[in-house]
């Protein structure tokens, strides 16, 4: 408990006369008044400081991808606990922290699968839209890179393409190609997109697409683009002489001219940002919670590919990307 001064001062005589009654009422009011503000500071300094909620980190130590971005969260949150989605006394510590009012930053599906149900307060990461929960405590970053983001990088990579190809699953992703139409038609270019339903579709449909396309952009959906179907889009854009762009660094390492990928070291922190703000509120007072974000993402470039398509790469888009293969 800290000391406080007792607040007083010496009263002012007063004069004898007719005005010693109105001076003395004046002299009360000013003491009462001066009371109030002792009282009020001495509320101030003994009530008991708000102290943010609990922050558990959960995620799976298997996967690498997981495991950077935890470390950049745990930069965040040193003193966060760490929970491993597969430990055997899981549920016990999620319904300790939602009992708690606590924040779960759940990194990737599994962990988030686990997490949403407890009832506590859920900020994810590392985690496709479409996978992520619509539940009202739930939020955090889409793995997806914005399209508008993804769309300004091509354009400085290759400022000759104006028409894009685009094949999404139309089931999952129409709301992610409304976005990338929006933000093209923003950016002055045109999207040719075509919907389909099953991995073994990508190839009609890039076939009914490729004569009036500039480029192809592949989309972050895992079930359409698997090894095999990148390769087959990675010998067929080059016979055409077309610009990939895929959503992976590995994809630009093998060939793709470009690839906007999500920075997992960046989501992680971010991520870890989201949760402490959350935990300092009081859980009553989440609500309702931000929606969920587009991930920050890093441009890789392949030159090699660049000079097979004839595209000459700016000296500042170079300098732009994380990593320009050569």
């Amino acid at each position: 408990m800290p000391q406080v001064v007792a607040c007083h001062r010496a009263l002012p005589s007063v004069p004898p006369g007719p005005g010693r009654a109105m001076a003395s009422r004046r002299r009360w009011a000013g003491a009462r008044a001066l009371a109030a503000c002792c009282l009020a500071l001495l509320a101030l300094l003994c009530a008991p400081l708000a102290e943010a909620a609990e922050i558990l980190v959960l995620s799976d130590g298997s996967v690498p991808q997981y495991r950077e971005a935890q470390a950049a969260a745990k930069g965040v949150l040193p003193d966060a606990q760490t929970v491993d989605v597969n430990t055997p006394e899981l549920k016990a510590q999620l319904e300790r922290a939602a009992a708690a009012g606590g924040v779960i930053l759940a990194i990737g599906h599994k962990a988030l699968l686990a997490a949403q149900g407890s009832g506590a307060t859920v900020v994810f990461c590392m985690v496709l839209g479409p996978s992520a929960s619509p539940a009202k405590n739930v939020t955090g970053l889409r793995l997806e890179v914005a399209p508008g983001l993804q769309l300004s990088f091509i354009k400085r990579v290759h400022p000759g393409a104006r028409r894009l190809g685009m094949i999404y699953d139309a089931r999952t992703w129409s709301a992610y190609a409304k976005e990338a139409s929006e933000a093209a038609t923003a950016q002055g270019l045109t999207l040719v997109s075509r919907p389909v339903s099953d991995a073994k579709e990508v190839r009609a449909a890039f076939a009914e697409i490729a004569a009036n396309i500039d480029a192809l952009w592949i989309i972050p959906d895992p079930a359409l683009v698997n090894i095999e179907i990148f390769n087959f889009l990675l010998v067929t854009t080059l016979e055409r002489k077309l610009a990939l762009f895929g959503f992976f660094a590995d994809f630009t390492r093998r060939g793709a001219l470009a690839s906007v990928a999500p920075d997992y070291a960046e989501i992680g922190k971010q991520a870890a940002k989201l949760a402490a703000d959350l935990a300092g509120k009081p859980a009553a007072a989440r609500s309702p919670l931000p929606p969920s974000l587009a991930s920050p993402g890093g441009l890789t470039i392949n030159a090699k590919t660049a000079r097979q398509l004839g595209i000459d790469l700016s000296d500042d888009v170079q300098a732009a990307a994380k990593q320009v293969y050569r």
